[in-house]
């Protein structure tokens, strides 16, 4: 994201959710650089009609997913989820490990996204 805008790593702040792999959920209204909602410069970010195509940063963190390694909690009973999975979440952590997961605002697109990735696992851990 920082070299796409040619910014500082250490200014812009994005949250990837979910299975660590294809199914991932790139939190595009979460997406801001020094607290300027990136949505808010262009609505279109994410969509079809993206002249940026931010989803091509998407598609390179999944790419990427043997070089980074993500936390995982369960998320059962968190937006709606009704199977035990562990999914990544927006997490606090210390020493001692995992100390709160934030309860994240997101948009109804981006939870459907979320629950198909707890979906997509489910299936897996059936199987």
């Amino acid at each position: 994201m920082a070299e796409k805008l040619g910014m500082h790593p250490s200014s812009c702040y994005g949250w990837i959710l979910g299975e660590h792999g294809d199914s991932s959920v790139a939190v595009l209204s979460g997406v801001n650089v020094a607290g300027v909602p990136l949505q808010e410069l262009n609505p279109e970010m994410g969509t079809d009609n993206d002249s940026e195509n931010w989803n091509e940063v998407h598609k390179m963190m999944v790419e990427s997913a043997y070089e980074i390694h993500p936390m995982s909690t369960t998320v059962k009973g968190t937006y709606g989820i009704e199977n035990e999975v562990f999914l990544s979440l927006l997490c606090i952590l210390n020493a001692r490990g995992l100390t709160r997961v934030i309860n994240q605002k997101l948009k109804d697109d981006e939870v459907a996204q979320l629950k198909e990735s707890a979906d997509t696992l489910w299936d897996i851990q059936r199987t």
